[in-house]
């Protein structure tokens, strides 16, 4: 796992936990082993993280997170369920910080548009610019 984005960490000056609340963890069940070291890096900053897969009220927890933290994979994409709780984080104005667990094609319409770069994809890892790591609604924030 690109555990904390492509930079490998956190934007500097990203105080995670200090104002936000708690960080939801999107992710596909079939990314569990991955989720599992995104969830560890983020608890060890100090902040709580959610992600009950077994409530059907995630909505709940998407608007009340300080953070969205999606953990990226060809899995991801495809799931019904991370793309409603991903639109949901976009459309709340949410933070949204993406972690790339793996290069994969973007095959989906709604996953380009989300994190800017063209459909049909082949290299995601080697196509999103190196220090641009999350998003506050749709404006990419650089790091230094």
């Amino acid at each position: 796992v690109g555990a904390l984005g492509a930079c490998g960490e956190f934007p500097r000056g990203f105080e995670l936990g200090v104002r936000t609340g708690f960080a939801w963890l999107s992710y596909s069940e079939s990314d569990a082993e991955h989720a599992i070291t995104v969830r560890r890096a983020i608890e060890q900053r100090g902040m709580i993280v959610a992600d009950d897969r077994d409530t059907p009220a995630f909505g709940e927890y998407v608007k009340r997170c300080g953070i969205f933290v999606a953990v990226l994979a060809q899995r991801y994409q495809a799931s019904a369920q991370c793309r409603a709780e991903a639109m949901l984080a976009r459309r709340l104005g949410k933070t949204v910080m993406m972690v790339m667990a793996e290069d994969f094609v973007i095959s989906e319409d709604w996953l380009s548009h989300m994190i800017g770069v063209p459909p049909r994809t082949p290299r995601l890892l080697e196509t999103l610019p190196s220090c641009v790591t999350w998003m506050r609604s749709s404006r990419p924030v650089e790091t230094p």
